[in-house]
């Protein structure tokens, strides 16, 4: 993953609906290789996926959503 690729992540946890030609004039590299660094982001398994984010406040619901990703590493001794 190189600068080019962390880019598109960032512009796509903003808004992942954004589309690759505005990606590819935003970062000055064609289209053709926006789309084909995010099927390589997907084959990596660094991309897993592009979703919506409700803001439930809006809707009137009381909901609490938490997304969180651990990595456990074991304590040596134990």
């Amino acid at each position: 993953m190189d600068e080019i690729d962390a880019k598109i992540l960032k512009e796509l946890q903003n808004n992942s609906r954004i589309p690759s030609a505005e990606l590819a004039c935003m970062l000055e590299i064609s289209e053709d290789e926006v789309e084909a660094r995010i099927a390589g982001l997907k084959d990596a398994g660094i991309l897993r996926s592009c979703t919506a984010v409700i803001d439930y406040s809006v809707t009137g619901e009381d909901n609490v959503i938490v997304v969180l990703s651990l990595k456990v590493t074991p304590e040596k001794g134990l």
